[in-house]
């Protein structure tokens, strides 16, 4: 009884991943043409690489996949936390600079 189970609840989840995978070509189309979504998500790419990875993470179960999905992932949360560390020392660094003094 219980083994006629067990498959049912391993196949649900491909259906959370397919689910998953319609936001996922939406933002990766709104990353390349102008609209709405690009100007409300900062970075529509990333975020879609992030969605894409969960969703593969959600559905395959082996170590293989569970070692590339979440490099993946890993990899897309670094690169938003540097891009938002860079978008802030990019703020700050429009401070006045002082002036040089003048050579001879």
């Amino acid at each position: 009884m219980v083994l006629a189970v067990i498959p049912s609840i391993i196949n649900w989840t491909r259906y959370v991943a397919m689910v998953l995978m319609v936001p996922v070509f939406i933002l990766l189309f709104a990353a390349y043409l102008p609209g709405e979504i690009k100007a409300k998500v900062k970075h529509p790419f990333l975020v879609a690489i992030k969605t894409w990875a969960l969703a593969h993470l959600i559905a395959n179960g082996d170590l293989a996949s569970i070692i590339l999905f979440s490099a993946r992932f890993s990899l897309t949360l670094c690169s938003t936390a540097w891009r938002r560390s860079a978008g802030s020392r990019a703020a700050t660094s429009r401070l006045p600079r002082p002036a040089r003094p003048a050579t001879t």
